[in-house]
C-alpha cells in the first residue's frame, strides 16, 4: 500500500513538473533565450528546432515535451525573438483541463477581452491587461482529429504597434 501510495505520488509530481502554468508564460516572456532554455530542461522539455530572425520576421526557438501518461499527448513551447522587439512565448497543448484552467486564470486576472475572429478551422480570442495580450487560439486538426490549444504571450507595446485585433 505505501509503496503505490509513493509510486503515484511520484508519478504525480513528475506530470505536474511537466506542466506550465500561466503565470510560466510571463515569466519567460522578461526572460532571456538561456534562462528560459534552463527552466523547460529542468521541467523535463526537449529542444525541437531554432530559426534566426531576418528584417521581415521574428527567430524563434521550439522545444517539446510528450506527455508521461497513455494520452500520447504532445506540448510545444515556442519563444519568439529579434532584435529590438519585445520577445513573445507561446504554448501550444492538447489537454482540454490545462485549456479550461489558463481561461480560469485570464479571468481571475479580469483581463479584458479586446476580441475573436475566426481562421481555418480555428478560433482566437484576444485578451489584455494593461502591460501585456494574451491571444488564445482553438484549432482543429480535422486530419488527425485532435484540438490544439495556443496561449500566445506577448507585450501589449507590440501589439499596440501591429494594430488591434480584428473582430
Amino acid at each position: 500500500m505505501t509503496k503505490a501510495f509513493i509510486l503515484t505520488f511520484l508519478f504525480a509530481v513528475c506530470v505536474y513538473g511537466q506542466l506550465l502554468q500561466f503565470d510560466d508564460l510571463q515569466k519567460m516572456q522578461m526572460n532571456d533565450v538561456d534562462d528560459v532554455n534552463n527552466l523547460l530542461i529542468t521541467k523535463g522539455w526537449n529542444l525541437h528546432k531554432t530559426t534566426q530572425p531576418d528584417a521581415a520576421s521574428y527567430g524563434d526557438i521550439t522545444w517539446f515535451n510528450t506527455a508521461t501518461d497513455t494520452s500520447n499527448e504532445i506540448s510545444f513551447f515556442k519563444y519568439y525573438y529579434s532584435p529590438g522587439k519585445y520577445s513573445r512565448v507561446a504554448y501550444i497543448f492538447q489537454n482540454r483541463k490545462t485549456y479550461d484552467t489558463f481561461i480560469n486564470r485570464i479571468k481571475k486576472l479580469s483581463l479584458k477581452k479586446l476580441g475573436a475572429r475566426t481562421g481555418d478551422n480555428m478560433i482566437v480570442t484576444d485578451y489584455a491587461s494593461d502591460k501585456y495580450v494574451v491571444s488564445v487560439s482553438v484549432f482543429n486538426d480535422t486530419e488527425n482529429n485532435s484540438t490544439f490549444y495556443t496561449f500566445l504571450y506577448f507585450d501589449k507595446r507590440d501589439f499596440d504597434r501591429i494594430g488591434k485585433s480584428k473582430n
